[in-house]
Formats: structure tokens, C-alpha cells, sequence
């Protein structure tokens, strides 16, 4: 009884974990602007090349018409979602541990991006 009341809290919290994710995503695709201008200035001198593409990048990540990107989006938000990673607007999630957590990302799905273009 107690195993399975332990495997239902970690479903609840991973389902948790994925919904502030997607919060989190919706914040983005409604602040497009300062989340480039936010980019621009975290990655100006570590990834330069980031910081350029900037706009790009975000349309690109926030195009909900391709749906193959937004299917590697949504399963990558409830992959991360088991890893219960402080994300979202809520929740006890700050401004400081998302992007902690973006600058790890970004230059990831920034690769996707130039992928993508090839």
C-alpha cells in the first residue's frame, strides 16, 4: 500500500513539474520580446552566435504550427518534469532557478535551431 501511494505522489509531482513547464512556456511565447532581449544579454559573450539569432531562435521555438516541434517540446518539458527542476512562475519557482536552468538549455535547443535550417 505504501509503495503504491509513493509511486501515485510521484506521478502528481511529475504531472506538477510538467504543467509549470508549460507555464513557463506560455510566459515565453507572451514576452517574446524580453525574453530575446534577455537571451541577447546572458549569451553576448558566451555564445555570441546565440545572442545574434536570438529572435529567430525564440519564433522558432515558439512556433506551435510545426508540430514536430512542438512535440519534441512537450515531451521534452515531461522528460524535465521528472527531474522536478524548479521551473515556472509559481510554485516556489524563481527568476534565478529558470534561468539557471535555461542557460543550460538553450544552447541545446539552439543547436536544434541550426539543425533545423541546414
Amino acid at each position: 500500500m505504501a509503495e503504491s501511494i509513493s509511486m501515485v505522489d510521484k506521478a502528481i509531482k511529475r504531472q506538477l513539474s510538467w504543467y509549470r513547464f508549460i507555464q513557463l512556456f506560455r510566459a515565453i511565447m507572451q514576452n517574446r520580446k524580453t525574453v530575446t532581449r534577455t537571451i541577447c544579454i546572458t549569451f553576448i559573450f558566451t555564445n555570441p552566435a546565440l545572442a545574434l539569432g536570438a529572435e529567430a531562435f525564440v519564433n522558432w521555438l515558439t512556433d506551435i504550427t510545426d508540430l514536430t516541434l512542438t512535440q519534441v517540446v512537450c515531451e521534452t518539458a515531461w522528460n524535465l518534469a521528472e527531474l522536478d527542476l524548479p521551473l515556472g512562475v509559481d510554485a516556489g519557482a524563481t527568476l534565478i532557478s529558470n534561468v539557471e536552468v535555461f542557460k543550460e538549455l538553450l544552447p541545446k535547443l539552439y543547436k536544434a535551431f541550426k539543425d533545423s535550417k541546414i
